[in-house]
C-alpha cells in the first residue's frame, strides 16, 4: 500500500475542530495570509463542481495512448481502490440521466437489433427494446419488456457475462413482480431455442 493512500485512510472521516481551525487562522496571519472565511469550503466545492476540464473533449494520440498503456502494464489495484471505484460507480449508475447517457451509446447494439427482429417475426409486437435506459426496475435496466405484461427477456454476452449470473438475475426481477428469462448470444444462431425460451416465458 502506498503513502498516499495511506493518508487518505487516515483522512477518511477527519475534520477540523474549531481549536484547529483557531489556531490555523494565527498560523495564517503571521506569515500574512488572510483567514479562511467561513464559507470557504462551500465555495470551494460549487467552484470544483462547476469547473471545466480545458481538456473536455479532447481526444488522446495513438503515441499518448500507447504511453498510457505501457505505464499502466503490470499494475493492479489495491483492494481499497477497487472498493472506492466500486462504490462510486454504483453511486453513478443510481442517477437516471447518467444511466440512460451511458447505456443509449451503442444501443441497441448488433444483437439486441437481431434478437429485436426475431422477436417481431416470431412474437410481432409483444416486445419492445428499452437496453438504452428507458426503463429501470430497482436499480437494474432490463434489455426487453413485454408489451402490456410484467415479463423480460435479457440478452447475454457469453464473453461478458457468466451463467452464475442467470438465477440472480430472474431472482432480482422476481422481487419486483416480473418474469424474466436469459437469452446467451450465442444462442441466438437457433431461432427455435429462442422461440422455445420465449414461449416458456409467456406459458404457450
Amino acid at each position: 500500500m502506498t503513502t498516499e493512500i495511506l493518508q487518505k485512510e487516515r483522512k477518511k472521516g477527519w475534520k477540523w475542530t474549531p481549536e484547529m481551525r483557531a489556531r490555523q487562522c494565527v498560523v495564517r496571519q503571521k506569515i500574512g495570509r488572510p483567514a479562511w472565511p467561513p464559507d470557504a469550503t462551500a465555495r470551494f466545492k460549487l467552484l470544483m463542481k462547476n469547473r471545466v476540464s480545458p481538456r473536455k473533449g479532447a481526444k488522446l494520440t495513438d503515441d499518448t495512448k500507447r504511453k498510457i498503456s505501457i505505464s499502466k502494464t503490470g499494475h493492479k489495484m489495491t483492494d481499497i481502490q477497487k472498493q472506492h471505484y466500486s462504490t462510486a460507480g454504483k453511486k453513478r449508475w443510481q442517477n437516471k440521466e447518467y444511466a440512460r447517457k451511458i447505456l443509449s451509446v451503442a444501443s441497441p447494439n448488433k444483437q439486441e437489433v437481431q434478437l429485436q427482429e426475431m422477436l417481431n417475426e416470431v412474437f410481432p409486437k409483444l416486445f419492445v427494446f428499452v437496453g438504452d435506459g428507458q426503463l429501470r426496475i430497482g436499480t437494474k435496466y432490463p434489455d426487453f419488456v413485454h408489451t402490456s405484461q410484467h415479463k423480460l427477456i435479457e440478452l447475454y454476452g457469453d464473453y461478458y457475462h457468466s451463467k452464475d449470473e442467470e438465477i440472480p438475475r430472474i431472482e432480482y426481477f422476481k422481487q419486483f413482480g416480473y418474469d424474466c428469462i436469459i437469452i446467451w448470444a450465442s444462442e441466438l444462431k437457433n431461432i427455435e431455442l429462442v422461440k422455445t425460451k420465449v414461449c416458456s416465458l409467456l406459458h404457450v
